[in-house]
């Protein structure tokens, strides 16, 4: 199959390109025969995803909560947090864009999947005020007033 350029694959997905369109480029493309215009849809799907995780990656960043500890303000200071939902929050999938997240101020996040790898949408954490955080190659580390968050970069498969 002829690879698309990626203004054809922009065409092919965009609901307002017209049926006269899209046999101008199955013409000039080669795309004759509904084979060859499904492979066509399937590439232009790949390209748009593609883009779509680069920008993401570009944006926010995946990471999965590893651990949440105390900080020593209410519980002993190092041990993991097993009040309230703390415990559910651990292997949960968030969207994070390490730079935008500024010392003084409660961190939010996005959750993307829970543990289990179910999405989860509309769900947000907000943390009490950020106190520190630090980024050692894939792992993040953010210190609120209350707890210790520990992340690692997560890649979606």
């Amino acid at each position: 199959m002829n690879n698309l350029t990626i203004s054809d694959a922009i065409q092919i997905l965009d609901p307002k390109t017209t049926s006269d369109a899209i046999r101008e480029i199955e013409y000039y493309g080669g795309l004759a025969g509904k084979k060859r215009a499904i492979e066509a849809v399937n590439q232009a799907c790949e390209m748009a995803c593609s883009m779509m995780r680069a920008y993401r990656k570009d944006m926010h960043m995946l990471y999965k909560i590893t651990r949440i500890t105390h900080t020593g303000t209410y519980g002993k200071e190092g041990t993991d947090r097993t009040d309230g939902r703390y415990p559910l929050r651990i292997g949960r999938i968030v969207e994070m864009r390490y730079d935008s997240i500024g010392i003084g101020i409660p961190m939010t996040l996005n959750y993307i999947r829970d543990s289990d790898g179910m999405p989860l949408r509309f769900n947000y954490i907000r943390t009490s005020d950020v106190v520190s955080k630090s980024k050692n190659n894939n792992k993040v580390v953010i210190t609120t007033r209350n707890s210790v968050f520990e992340f690692e970069e997560y890649e979606e498969e």
